[in-house]
């Protein structure tokens, strides 16, 4: 059983850290990505310079419409370092002969809901307390919120949008908007099927998967394929939305894989 004893120094602890978030203390185990702890004169956060762009770029491609799993895609497509890599490596990208751990929803998310991006800290949404010798996190009603404590990345007008695009489910641009419609609209140039979606590890693609037709071999569907990243660049390049037509997939006369629009109605 825990003693008074034991309790009069658990609450002198907690009075303490109080006391130093209200001065503008970091008192977190590690720095969040974009920042470094810098320990004088009072342990406080100043920017990383190198990791700036990186977390601007983030929320700009959220405020820009693009949704939290595009981006995380993205992430991973250019091989840059999560939050657990980085501070060890210190390398923005990893190199493509090393193994790479890979961003997740829930980890670009932890970054894109957390305010310290916009120069302030939030304490005490939960505690460590010892209860009957046991230690837990208790989630506090009154959260303390310190204005200013370090330099901003972004201002408290992008943070809120982007809490609103993240509460819509970021589905501001024409891409993103038609996702789960425009399967439906996508056919091979050659052989006139439907494309179907295929899933390879992190990617997905969409091709043409049965070159059979009547029971004959329709050459040239070959490699008639695209993965969703590009796909997405070309719907937005050919400025398509549903219910516009349709969209045939086929190899131009450079042997190029090419998306075009087409006003028909299949």
């Amino acid at each position: 059983m825990k003693n008074d004893r034991d309790e009069n120094w658990s609450n002198s602890m907690l009075n303490k850290k109080k006391e130093k978030w209200q001065e503008g203390v970091f008192t977190g185990p590690r720095a969040p990505l974009g920042y470094h702890i810098n320990k004088f004169p009072k342990r406080h956060l100043i920017i990383d310079e190198p990791m700036k762009d990186i977390i601007r770029m983030l929320f700009n491609l959220i405020l820009s419409g693009h949704s939290v799993n595009h981006v995380v895609v993205s992430l991973n497509q250019a091989r840059i370092s999560t939050p657990e890599e980085y501070p060890k490596s210190g390398f923005i990208y990893v190199n493509k002969s090393e193994k790479k751990k890979e961003w997740t929803y829930k980890m670009l998310l932890r970054i894109l809901k957390n305010p310290i991006y916009t120069g302030c800290l939030e304490h005490g949404k939960k505690v460590w307390v010892e209860t009957d010798g046991e230690k837990k996190q208790v989630a506090q009603e009154n959260i303390q919120i310190i204005e200013n404590t370090h330099e901003a990345i972004l201002n408290k007008e992008e943070f809120a949008k982007v809490q609103i695009n993240l509460a819509k489910g970021s589905s501001g641009s024409i891409a993103d908007r038609v996702f789960s419609s425009y399967e439906d609209a996508l056919y091979c140039a050659v052989c006139g099927k439907k494309l179907r979606k295929k899933i390879r590890g992190k990617y997905i693609y969409y091709g043409c998967l049965d070159s059979m037709k009547n029971g004959e071999v329709i050459k040239g569907c070959e490699g008639i394929k695209i993965e969703r990243t590009p796909l997405l660049k070309e719907l937005e390049r050919l400025d398509w939305s549903v219910g516009h037509g349709t969209l045939k997939l086929g190899k131009n006369e450079n042997n190029i894989i090419e998306l075009v629009a087409f006003m028909d109605i299949i």
